[in-house]
């Protein structure tokens, strides 16, 4: 897979929208709630994002974790509960999507697996752990998700 704004190659369509998601490219300034913004305007029936009355960018702010998170041993999250070794660690996984909403579904009907990244729902159907499509037609796919002319589907 190459990006189309930067030409970097990825082994995969997760990896890709992993890059574009995480705001990687050097050629293109986008995080998760541009790429979302941008796929939603093109699939307007919901075939792979959910249809949500209302949608507040909540990439903007960062969190951070205060002192009140180490619990004597470890940096815990107060979300989840996870620890973390490191005040750092904590504060990479408050700022990263594990908290955000789930934003993307399968189109597969019977499936129903909803996912908080466009690359985690690319890595589900890569897995083809529910039959939907095959990794071959996911990979050749992917270019109709970021190419504004071609059409969103597998």
């Amino acid at each position: 897979m190459k990006c189309i704004w930067c030409q970097r190659c990825f082994t995969s369509a997760s990896g890709l929208s992993h890059h574009l998601e995480s705001n990687s490219c050097p050629n293109k300034d986008t995080n998760r709630q541009g790429i979302y913004n941008f796929i939603r305007s093109r699939d307007q029936t919901g075939f792979v994002t959910k249809n949500l009355l209302e949608w507040h960018d909540n990439d903007t702010a960062e969190t951070w974790a205060t002192d009140n998170a180490f619990n004597g041993y470890m940096w815990e999250c107060y979300l989840c509960n996870r620890e973390f070794s490191s005040k750092q660690g904590l504060n990479q996984h408050l700022n990263s999507p594990t908290h955000m909403s789930k934003i993307y579904h399968c189109p597969s009907r019977t499936c129903g697996k909803e996912f908080v990244t466009l690359a985690a729902l690319f890595n589900h159907l890569e897995s083809e752990s529910c039959g939907f499509t095959k990794f071959t037609k996911v990979q050749r796919s992917v270019d109709g998700f970021f190419n504004p002319s071609r059409a969103i589907t597998f």
